[in-house]
């Protein structure tokens, strides 16, 4: 029988209810709040406060002329994590769910990387959503 241990109580979810122009390589704006616990927050990112894992979920709305290879990644420090990769779409909202060990201090963001794409929506729902919740 193991050490009882405490849950860790660090989230937090960012987002824009506002439609937003996209450029490849660029954030995407998540100015307002819905909550935080505890990490720290940006216009365009959230920074975690610990080494742990972490479930990191996203949602994006439908992008205008979407298309071929458009897609939505995580971006950690600014380094695109490949793996995260979600092709976007013009009729649908795109969103990726994932589990990730993150280190003290990194700092995660939404990035397109499209060439047709030019808007995310922001009617129906938020533009954009970003989640992080510490699970160890």
């Amino acid at each position: 029988k193991g050490e009882a241990g405490g849950t860790p109580n660090q989230s937090a979810t960012i987002f824009n209810m506002a439609g937003q122009a996209i450029k490849s390589g660029e954030p995407l704006s998540l100015s307002s709040i819905m909550t935080n616990n505890g990490l720290v927050l940006g216009g365009t990112f959230i920074t975690v406060p610990a080494t742990g894992t972490y479930i990191v979920s996203y949602c994006v709305n439908r992008a205008t002329n979407a298309a071929g290879t458009d897609s939505i990644v995580i971006a950690v420090d600014d380094v695109m994590e490949r793996n995260t990769s979600m092709p976007l779409s013009d009729v649908s909202t795109t969103c990726g769910h994932f589990v990730m060990n993150l280190d003290e201090g990194n700092s995660l963001s939404l990035v397109p990387v499209v060439l047709n794409a030019t808007w995310i929506e922001g009617n129906g729902g938020a533009s954009a959503t970003l989640t992080l919740v510490r699970i160890s």
